[in-house]
């Protein structure tokens, strides 16, 4: 797994604990994790290029309580 990759790992664990412990609110976990699947879409779309394909879906962040902040 690439460092980039990693990081967001730990960026999307500390935003999903900061939203389960109540330190924040579904729609500041959601505006926190934006840049995070932005980078993760532009990546998808620069490995789609590279290999002549189409990138399969844009990740979009949601966080609600029964499943933690997440990316879906």
């Amino acid at each position: 797994m690439s460092e980039q990759a990693i990081k967001n790992q730990e960026e999307v664990a500390e935003i999903n604990r900061r939203f389960m412990r109540d330190e924040i609110t579904a729609d500041e976990a959601v505006a926190l994790l934006q840049p995070i699947a932005d980078r993760v879409n532009a990546r998808a779309v620069e490995i789609a290029k590279k290999f002549n394909m189409k990138s399969a879906r844009k990740v979009k962040p949601e966080a609600t309580k029964s499943h933690g902040a997440k990316l879906r």
